[in-house]
């Protein structure tokens, strides 16, 4: 049953990348529909490609990019689709994607569709100026997440699944490991060169879980001539929790994106400790910043930082853990992110 909203239960489009609950990157996301689905009384999804999904009470139309479909095929797809389906939805939710607003923005204000964006990165291009205009809301993690100056913006935390990424009760074996997208803006080669630069760093290996392009991958390798790092291929989110998460000690985050990252949160309700240089995390790390904070690009601090926590007693570790997944709970919780943008949507 949908939630009730001035006589009528609304019904929401949401456009999104994947659908598809064991992509290693936009899996989480399946759980974002779900929770979706509590609050309204219908959920359409037009998606660029569909995988393995367990939606029951959720529709589901694929662009085809998993077919094979070319651009104008998906174009043509997405504008029969919004258009074929508009008596299913009063209002559009769009995921990290503007130019779906570009190609269909100005249909759905014709057709009064409050539309709603959310945009957790710090490009700022053509697209998004444009999307802006057209949009009546932009949902963002944190004010970092979101660098266009509008008033549209509604920082709103993040949405982690706290009750499925967990510390669990294994030994913590890995000591430091960072995931998502191997790509140049995360800035790896620090992480890599700060390890590398230890005394003893054997003894801290570093796992690397994601992808990246081969040229990429190479130059990380050839950093790292003692095989101090262990690159690991991108897994499933119930692999990535079991056989990553819930055993490592620090997640290491050099990123230069300066926003609140998803993958740091995630390591956190699993009771790993991160190291970040992103000032996104001043706020929730600041109690610790002497420990945690590192000056961007800055590898001699984080190797520094590295061996002070895991050097850190059992004890204090086990106290900073609990007090850090504490704090993704309250904050950045799906349970709690979810409530809040439908009570926007609805309003």
């Amino acid at each position: 049953m949908g939630v009730e909203v001035e006589g009528i239960f609304m019904k929401l489009l949401i456009v999104t990348q994947t659908v598809d609950k064991n992509d290693p990157i936009l899996g989480f996301f399946h759980r974002w529909i779900e929770e979706f689905s509590k609050h309204f009384e219908k959920i359409t999804v037009i998606c660029l490609q569909k995988g393995s999904y367990e939606l029951p009470n959720v529709e589901v139309f694929s662009l085809g990019k998993e077919e094979g479909a070319g651009t104008w095929e998906r174009v043509k797809r997405f504008r029969r689709y919004t258009k074929e389906h508009s008596k299913d939805y009063d209002a559009v939710f769009v995921h990290m994607n503007p130019e779906y607003i570009l190609l269909r923005g100005w249909f759905w204000k014709r057709n009064n569709k409050k539309t709603f964006l959310w945009y957790t990165h710090k490009n700022v291009d053509l697209k998004l100026k444009i999307a802006e205009k057209l949009v009546d809301t932009i949902f963002t993690a944190s004010k970092e997440s979101f660098r266009l100056p509008s008033k549209k913006v509604l920082v709103t935390e993040h949405g982690i699944d706290t009750d499925f990424f967990v510390p669990g009760n294994k030994e913590r074996i890995i000591p430091l490991i960072t995931t998502g997208r191997i790509d140049p803006v995360k800035n790896l080669e620090v992480a890599i060169r700060a390890v590398s630069s230890q005394e003893n760093s054997n003894k801290t290996p570093l796992v690397i879980v994601g992808k990246g392009s081969n040229e990429y991958m190479k130059g990380l390798m050839e950093l790292d001539p003692l095989g101090r790092v262990s690159f690991k291929r991108p897994v499933s989110h119930r692999v990535l929790v079991n056989d990553y998460l819930q055993q490592a000690q620090v997640f290491v985050h050099a990123s230069e994106t300066g926003s609140l990252d998803k993958a740091v949160l995630e390591a956190m309700s699993c009771g790993v400790i991160p190291i970040t240089s992103s000032e996104a995390f001043t706020g929730l790390l600041n109690d610790h910043k002497d420990l945690l904070l590192f000056k961007k690009g800055d590898e001699v601090q984080l190797a520094h930082n590295i061996n002070m926590v895991l050097n850190l007693s059992d004890q204090k570790k086990d106290a900073l853990t609990k007090q850090l997944r504490e704090k993704v709970v309250k904050l950045h919780s799906l349970s709690a992110l979810i409530p809040r943008l439908t009570k926007k949507i609805q309003s």
